[in-house]
This record gives C-alpha cells, structure tokens and sequence, in this order.
C-alpha cells in the first residue's frame, strides 16, 4: 500500500501502521517485563585478614612444660606452654612468625633447613656450602642379632673435621643463616619416651671455614627453629633449663625455665641479664596462678601447686629479685606435711648453683 495516492496523503495507511507498531512495541515490552533480568555482579570485597597479633589466652592449659604455641600479649611475642590447648587455635607455631607479623621484627636472620632423620635406615648426606655432614643410621645386624649404633661426621672442604661418639640416633638437623654465617645444629636423641637430647653446633663462617662451637647436653630440651627469638635487633637461642625435671612431682608437671644465649659467629654467651624483665613477668603470671590455686583447691595435691612455686622462685632469681624470690616462701608449705619448706630452699639454692650447658 503506497504511502501517497495520487498526489494525496493516504491515511489508511499511516492509521494501520500506527497500529501494527503499537501492538508490536507493546508486546516487546510486555516480554521484557516477563524476563529475569540478571544483576549486575560487583566485584566481590575480600575482608582483611586476621594475622591473629589480637588473640589471648583465656583458659587455664595446665601446669606442663609442652609448648602449644607462641601469642602476641600486646607488647611482645611468648610462649604458651601446658598440657593442652583444650580446642583453642593458637595463632603461631613459631616466634620468628608472631615477631614479623606483631612485633614489625626486622629479619635479621633465615631459616635454610629443617630435616628430620627418624625411622632412616640408609645413609644420608646434607651439603651446604663446602660442608658437609654424613649421617649413619643405628642398624641392625641380622647375623649377630645386635644393632649397631649410629653416628655422624662432619667434613670441612671435604676434609674430615668431626666425628661423633656412638648414638642411638641423629634425630634432626637444623640449619639457619645470621650476620652472613651458617649455623648448623644436628640433634642426637637417645630413645627415650621424653629424654635426652644433646646438641652439636657448627657454624660455617663468611670464609666457608666450618667448626663445631658447641656440644650442649640439653637433657629433656632440645633445639628448633621456636627456640630462635630476636630482640632489639639481636638473635638469640632460648634453651630450656631442665634441672628442676621430676622435682618433688611427675615429669608432666615439671617446670623448665628459660636461659638466653646470645649468638656469634663462634661461640654462644649467656645473655640472661638481658632479660630481666621476661624473667619478672613470668615469675608474677606464676605467682599470680599459685596464688589462685592454692586458694580454690583444698585437695593441695602437690603437682598442682609446687611447680608453679619453683617458677616463681627461680624467675625472680634469674631476674636478681632474691627478696621476691624467697617472699612468703615457707607460707605455701603451711598445709603440706610431707614437704619440709628449709630442705626445699637449701635444694633449690644447691640446684641452681650446678653448672648446666
């Protein structure tokens, strides 16, 4: 149909056009209307993470020297140590990782190597540098049905510079670089359920000279990259003191207290003057909770009370506090018959006199 007839407008036309595109254009929006449109997606906004530098303890772990973990008390890393962690989530396993992330601890020094030797039955070799360390596993001899111990050798440019005695087992080695030198510690373990372990310690210098500085009988202690700990912009090893293991209680309830040791290119000093103020703190969160014991458990049974006494006794000591040390001392005793609290103190004073590493 022509839009024009004949000269003239043709209004037929445009009246049916209207319509055609009045009932077209009505009908595609009433089919948009119809359809599930989707939403527009936003770029999902990830939360901050949690660095776990705001967590605290809040129940009581128990009187164990078992490290659980390490937490940030609002000025500096520490150790949680107990019997367990009753479902808690302690947020760092090791101090290096709380100290970087809450206390900004510049990374003075690198974790190289963490091995584990337990169960090897061959021979194992580990190399760093121009050294090199050979482990000889214990082994058993079928035909004369005894076991042969282990031991291992450390060589220096393959030139021999160490060998052990004989050991049940190496158990681990560890390795970590500071102010530009290696530190190498290989453990010995004797086999038994919690003890002993003792420490040998070389160190290859910037020459790529290696020598053994150390051999530390650690008893039930023992060397891992938690007993690393930097403060003002110094590297120490905390090693726990574990003269006062099975006194007057079960090994469970023992309490080890810690000694700093801080590290050179060849040789390790002890530093415990360095730390006075950890050693007061601990003595107080001690005195605090035997206090509180003492006061809700009528039973007295020794292992829930007597460990916590050596604690304080000894932190204040090692802090130079004698007179807090020695406070009230005989008053813990007071519904203790079986512990005389004079044989106790000349025990303690006799212990902590004894050379230890």
């Amino acid at each position: 149909m022509a839009f024009l007839k004949q000269g003239k407008t043709n209004w037929k036309y445009i009246l049916i056009v209207l319509i055609l595109a009045f009932i077209v254009g009505g009908g595609i929006l009433w089919w948009i209307t119809r359809q599930e449109i989707p939403l527009v997606e936003l770029p999902e906004i990830e939360k901050p993470q949690e660095t776990g530098c705001d967590w605290k303890p809040t129940k009581d772990y128990g009187n164990c020297t078992m490290l659980l973990g390490v937490y940030y008390n609002g000025k500096k890393c520490e150790y949680i140590s107990g019997c367990s962690a009753q479902g808690d989530v302690i947020p760092f396993q090791s101090m290096e990782e709380c100290q970087a992330l809450c206390e900004g601890a510049k990374e003075i020094y690198s974790i190289i190597d963490e091995i584990n030797f337990i169960g090897e039955t061959s021979i194992k070799e580990y190399e760093i540098g121009s050294a090199k360390f050979v482990i000889f596993p214990k082994i058993y001899k079928e035909e004369t049905k005894e076991y042969l111990w282990g031991y291992f050798e450390a060589y220096d440019k393959d030139e021999k510079i160490y060998t052990s005695e004989p050991v049940y087992a190496i158990s681990d080695l560890f390795a970590f670089e500071y102010q530009n030198n290696k530190h190498i510690i290989l453990s010995e373990y004797s086999g038994g359920a919690h003890c002993c372990f003792q420490e040998y310690i070389f160190v290859l210098d910037t020459n790529n000279n290696l020598k053994i500085i150390k051999i530390l009988p650690l008893g039930n202690a023992h060397i891992t990259k938690t007993s690393l700990l930097v403060k003002n912009g110094k590297l120490y090893l905390v090693i726990k003191d574990d003269r006062f293991a099975y006194f007057h209680t079960a090994y469970a309830a023992s309490y080890f207290f810690n000694q700093y040791f801080s590290i050179h290119e060849d040789n390790l000093i002890e530093s415990n003057a360095n730390f006075k103020q950890e050693y007061i703190e601990e003595a107080i969160n001690c005195e605090n909770d035997l206090n509180k014991r003492l006061l809700e458990d009528e039973s007295q049974y020794i292992e829930n009370w007597f460990p916590l006494l050596v604690c304080k006794v000894v932190n204040y000591i090692a802090a130079g506090e004698t007179e807090k040390a020695w406070g009230e001392f005989e008053a813990y005793f007071a519904k203790v018959v079986e512990l005389d609290p004079q044989t106790v103190k000349e025990e303690v004073i006799e212990m902590l006199g004894q050379e230890r590493f």
